[in-house]
């Protein structure tokens, strides 16, 4: 799921002194079906959704009656120092039936309001390349170059995978850089994308693995993150990936691929000491093929650390974090060694 955060709130706040037909105009300006009520310290105190109204007026409510006699016990708010906020903010959006949620500061008042995007059919991320391995697997063609500007068929795989994104809609794009960052910082200058994609070199001096490297990204909140590691092209369809980790409201999904090896063997069974043979038997396998997809908030178990990814999903398997997987079929092209390309 995610977040649409609003600081400019003004449309959405109302004074406790207010009438019942003053509410009813500012949510039918506001179309979000809900108002906050505040008082005169500027302090919230309730929210008001349009249901609410509804219900009062049936229990003849007059529009000329002051909203405090809508006035509710419970009400849902979060403090904007709250710990894992955003994760707080998802399981409210996920159990209640609630359309918006206020976040405050120590006062009382309202620092922004979060409201849930539900324009998961044309979903908007930012996408990460972590592109700052030195390629070992790679050498000699890494000796003098990083492994996302090795060619293969004569382009440079970066530029494989940016064609490969250019077909989603996303804010930014980011990569992440260590191992010839120069070299990448160079490249990218010279890519043509038509003033379409805004693409960020961050420069990692120091290499945190496969996964360490986001806590850069630790500040970037409500957003989704799409994750693809520099040595995969994702010619995969990423608009139905997003969909299905929103639909299905996973912290994290990890793209496998199903791969089946058969055994040129019969593989011998004992049983109460009793031999069985199983003749040439097919093992499935699912494997992690460099691309996830994760709610910014999960990167707040990242601590500066050197970490891979594989280690990095262990650890949040161990923590109240919803892990997905995202199963496809077309082979990729993925590039451990000089014989992939």
């Amino acid at each position: 799921m995610l977040f649409l955060k609003i600081n400019n709130f003004h449309k959405y706040i109302i004074s406790e002194n207010a009438a019942v037909i003053d509410a009813l105009n500012k949510i039918n300006v506001n179309k979000k079906k809900i108002i906050f009520v505040i008082n005169k310290k500027k302090q919230f105190t309730y929210a008001l959704q349009d249901s609410d109204i509804r219900r009062a007026l049936i229990n003849k409510v007059k529009i000329d009656d002051s909203i405090l006699f809508l006035k509710k016990k419970k009400n849902f708010f979060l403090f904007k120092d709250d710990k894992n906020l955003e994760l707080k903010v998802l399981k409210i959006f996920q159990n209640k039936n609630i359309f918006a949620l206020p976040i405050l500061n120590k006062n009382q008042s309202i620092s922004y309001v979060v409201f849930p995007d539900n324009n998961q059919n044309n979903p908007s991320l930012d996408i990460i390349i972590m592109a700052g391995g030195r390629g070992t697997r790679m050498l000699p063609l890494t000796k003098k170059k990083p492994k996302t500007l090795v060619k293969f068929k004569n382009i440079e795989i970066l530029s494989h995978i940016i064609s490969c994104i250019k077909k989603i809609n996303f804010k930014n794009l980011f990569i992440l850089a260590h191992y010839k960052y120069h070299k990448i910082q160079q490249f990218v200058k010279k890519i043509n994308v038509n003033n379409k994609i805004r693409i960020n070199i961050i420069n990692e001096k120091k290499y945190l693995g496969t996964a360490g490297g986001l806590y850069k990204f630790k500040k970037q909140t409500f957003k989704n993150f799409l994750v693809i590691n520099g040595d995969v092209i994702p010619d995969i369809n990423l608009k139905k990936l997003t969909f299905y980790h929103n639909k299905n409201n996973f912290d994290f999904t990890t793209v496998v691929k199903i791969i089946k090896y058969k055994l040129p063997y019969g593989v011998i069974k004992n049983f109460n000491n009793k031999i069985y043979v199983d003749e040439k038997p097919i093992f499935e396998y699912k494997y992690n093929v460099g691309i996830y997809l994760l709610n910014s908030y999960v990167l707040n178990y990242l601590v500066g650390k050197k970490i891979d990814m594989p280690e990095f999903i262990n650890f949040l398997s161990t923590k109240k974090i919803k892990i997905g997987e995202y199963i496809i079929q077309k082979q990729l092209y993925h590039f451990t060694s000089p014989k992939d390309l």
